[in-house]
């Protein structure tokens, strides 16, 4: 269910986005002013549709594997590589959720931009997806070792 939600989520704000384009080009071109807002409307709408997309995508192993590499790996070979990859995505999702924390923390309070909300706002999907990513990399290397154990592939 959480990645059905994500990618409904994410897909509704890439249509979102989308029309808000749209919008932003007829408007420029029928009225002859440009949307000030439209830009930190994008922003939050990128940073929201990669913090709702990374981690299921983990989660359901659709992510870049080496293919190149993987083929001319032993079985065994293979799983130590999945392992590692599992393993170096959940050291770096730690990495991305405290670079996240900081982010937010360092910008409380700040104000640039021209719907005057606050800047913090722009890192908490950074945070969010740090955060789940390495709950979904865990999951994965669990899951994976488990499979490994009993004898799945």
């Amino acid at each position: 269910y959480y990645s059905k939600i994500s990618y409904s989520l994410a897909t509704i704000i890439i249509l979102f986005m989308t029309g808000l384009g749209v919008y932003q080009l007829a408007f420029r071109y029928l009225a002859g002013h440009t949307l000030l807002w439209a830009s930190d409307v994008s922003v939050f709408c990128i940073t929201t549709v990669a913090g709702l997309v990374l981690p299921p995508l983990w989660l359901d192993h659709d992510h870049l594997t080496m293919d190149l590499i993987s083929k001319r790996l032993s079985p065994k070979g293979n799983y130590i590589l999945d392992c590692f990859i599992d393993l170096t995505g959940c050291v770096m999702s730690i990495a991305l959720a405290y670079a996240g924390y900081l982010a937010v923390v360092q910008h409380i309070g700040y104000k640039t931009s021209v719907l005057r909300y606050d800047d913090s706002l722009k890192y908490v999907f950074v945070l969010y997806a740090g955060v789940m990513l390495t709950v979904t990399t865990a999951m994965s290397l669990i899951e994976r070792i488990i499979k490994h154990r009993i004898g799945e592939k």
